[in-house]
């Protein structure tokens, strides 16, 4: 089997490396720089660095070899290769020439010559081989001298060449270009030198974040994590507590998922496999989660018996007895042509990035989002644009906590490795406005096959996998990330869903949104179990959030983070009250100015809230109290929280509540619930509540 050996293009890295875009270019590499191509003396090749140039060498009879380097080229735009080499020994029937446009066996294209005048060219897409140019006898070939190929893209046609004579032409439309490897091919037993590779057209630039260089350096999980398979896939929880990630099994046939809790200590404990239906026959793997650690988001599709259906994603909710059977999640006219699939979800849920093929994709995989549905479906991926995607693979995207910051790996923009990994910022909500992606730099990128970047809410650390220096086939690592390369901050908000009248946890769903245009900004379940709950908010911000759940009537509550900076993390339970007689809840996001009774627009959703409750119990009566701290006098206090309360009266009459159901009752400072001698002890103090009187 012929294995890729990745160099990387040596005059990408003589570019100004915080410049953007692309540069126009001509290379000619005379094989004098030693480091910018692999060297080796195994039993099966070899690979020198001579006065004559690059010499390399296949040693079996059978089968072939090939030298790779990564290009990244901009194949949308004129661009040559041309290569001379010699043949020095071997057999003269069998050929060796040029691999290019390649992702992998699978698709690439090929132009062959053999000493015996014969030459041949073709494209492989999707395994199936086409010869555009069966094999061709001219005496053009030199059987032991030096032989110039030569492949050029102009407009629409892709010229090829042998000494300077061109022997085929065709239209760019005939030839499948999915990736950016550019090879050379030795077939049977032979030995040839490479006197020089000249290439031009237009290449990316080798663009690294700002302050890339910190010192800091990867940090193996361990063998609680890691095995001598390919461990992949990690995913790690928002609060930064579970690790969720995949192991090779059967010698690497197959994945399960596994998980981690992180030990008080900060080191990670003993994994533990998914036990049915999470796991089954089928690769498993753990592709995201909710911020809450409630739902996890799963790769293909279940039966209802928990055995493999189709590709795609899925999803299960954490239960009292355990994880619930997955469920499909639905996304329109999903279809994937390649052989794998990635996922990723926004930790609010509203997004679904993945990476895929399709008909419009740019190259082997492109990255593509789908939107969540009033329904719950997702909307058809659209393709993220060309500001992302190249004709090399992007693969593993990662949306932060923000929403708008994303991480992915990519074998087509320039690097460090056969696939590097790449940070973006979203502009607008298109999907299509990107930040010119960005390299994480050397101290996150290596020589080799770098992806699955992740990070928990706070942004601070990351977890990826890489192949370098690891213990088994792949293994997961962290470092830490530079502030110039981390997201906007959020603020993680979590705590208990409890029984305002027991204090008892309870399950629920939680809703939060947007104060002040009242638009749904995600949601969560609590933990059936202990009743907890994590939700991820954006700064800038006023938020109104709730636990929901039926016979019970949620208590709302909100956060300003209109002036939060940087990372932070709150605690605050939620409080659902049994819908009984006798009950008073308080309506937290009721609103006045200072010494005013006038309600506040931002009041609305609140008290429509309370409209649709009381349209739904037609038989309710409630009495309406508002209540004070203890600044100012009795009279001036009960005068005022009287006046509230008939303004919030007069809310619900007008939008269809008989006043014969609605009393108001203003105590003044009267009936405290907190101490008066503290700013939040009276800011708590100042409510609007209603009590049921009759059900």
């Amino acid at each position: 089997m012929k294995r890729i050996r990745l160099i990387i293009f040596s005059a990408a890295l003589s570019f100004n490396t915080f410049s953007q875009g692309y540069v126009d270019s001509t290379d000619v590499d005379n094989f004098n720089v030693a480091n910018a191509w692999d060297v080796f003396d195994k039993e099966s090749a070899k690979a020198e660095i001579t006065k004559d140039g690059y010499l390399i060498e296949h040693r079996k009879t059978e089968s072939s070899h090939t030298y790779f380097k990564k290009m990244t080229l901009d194949y949308n735009k004129d661009f040559s290769f041309e290569v001379s080499m010699t043949q020095k020994t071997g057999v003269i029937d069998q050929g060796y020439g040029l691999i290019w446009g390649m992702t992998d066996w699978d698709d690439y294209n090929s132009f062959i010559i053999a000493g015996n005048g014969y030459y041949k060219i073709g494209s492989t897409a999707d395994k199936k081989n086409t010869d555009l140019l069966p094999w061709k006898k001219d005496d053009l070939i030199k059987s032991d001298k030096e032989n110039t190929v030569m492949i050029e893209k102009k407009g629409n046609d892709i010229n090829f060449y042998i000494n300077g004579k061109k022997i085929f032409n065709t239209d760019k439309s005939n030839i499948k270009i999915t990736g950016q490897y550019l090879g050379i091919i030795l077939y049977s037993a032979k030995q040839v030198v490479v006197k020089y590779v000249k290439t031009k057209g237009r290449y990316k630039k080798l663009n690294i974040v700002p302050g890339a260089i910190k010192g800091y350096k990867h940090e193996n999980l361990g063998t609680n994590i890691n095995t001598i398979e390919a461990d992949k896939l990690p995913f790690i929880a928002p609060d930064g507590k579970t690790l969720y990630f995949c192991n090779n099994i059967n010698d690497g046939k197959s994945d399960e998922a596994s998980f981690s809790t992180r030990a008080e200590s900060g080191s990670w404990n003993p994994s533990i496999k998914f036990s049915s239906p999470i796991n089954n026959t089928a690769p498993n793997a753990i592709v995201s989660s909710s911020a809450d650690n409630n739902i996890l988001y799963l790769l293909h599709t279940y039966n209802p018996d928990g055995t493999y259906k189709t590709p795609g994603v899925s999803y299960t909710k954490r239960t009292e007895n355990g994880w619930s059977v997955p469920k499909d999640i639905v996304i329109e006219n999903f279809y994937n042509t390649h052989k794998y699939s990635f996922h990723a979800f926004s930790q609010d849920n509203m997004y679904m990035l993945s990476a895929i093929q399709r008909k419009d994709s740019r190259g082997n995989s492109d990255i593509y989002v789908s939107l969540k549905k009033n329904d719950g479906s997702y909307s058809e991926p659209m393709n993220l644009g060309d500001v992302i995607n190249t004709y090399g693979s992007e693969t593993t995207p990662f949306l932060a906590s923000d929403n708008k910051t994303m991480y992915f790996s990519s074998a087509g923009h320039a690097g460090y490795g056969s696939n590097d990994i790449f940070v973006t910022h979203r502009l607008d909500d298109s999907w299509k406005n990107w930040t010119e992606p960005q390299n994480l730099g050397p101290e996150i990128n290596t020589t080799e096959w770098d992806a699955y970047f992740n990070i928990p809410a706070s942004g601070e650390i990351a977890y990826m996998v890489t192949s370098n220096n690891s213990i088994g086939r792949s293994d997961i690592v962290k470092i830490k990330l530079s502030e110039e390369a981390r997201p906007k901050p959020v603020v993680l908000v979590s705590g208990k869903v409890l029984n305002k009248k027991t204090n008892q946890p309870l399950s629920a769903n939680i809703k939060y949104f947007d104060l002040k245009t009242n638009e749904d900004a995600g949601g969560a379940i609590s933990n059936p179990t202990t009743g907890e709950y994590n939700i991820i908010l954006q700064t800038g911000k006023q938020y109104g959030f709730r636990a929901e759940k039926e016979s019970f009537y949620a208590v709302n509550d909100m956060l300003d983070l209109t002036a939060i900076t940087s990372y932070k993390e709150i605690r605050k339970d939620l409080f659902l009250v049994p819908i009984e007689v006798g009950q008073s809840i308080r309506l937290n996001n009721v609103f006045f100015d200072f010494n005013k009774s006038e309600l506040k627009p931002e009041s609305f959703s609140e008290l429509d809230r309370l409209v649709d409750f009381l349209k739904n119990n037609p038989k309710m009566e409630i009495e309406l109290g508002g209540h004070t701290d203890n600044v100012g006098s009795d009279d001036y206090n009960i005068k005022l929280s009287q006046q509230r309360t008939e303004s919030v009266l007069n809310y619900l009459a007008s939008k269809g509540i008989n006043k014969t159901r609605l009393q108001a009752k203003g105590y003044g400072k009267n009936n405290p619930v907190a101490t008066n001698d503290t700013e939040e002890g009276k800011s708590i103090n100042r409510r609007v509540e209603f009590t049921i009187n009759k059900q």
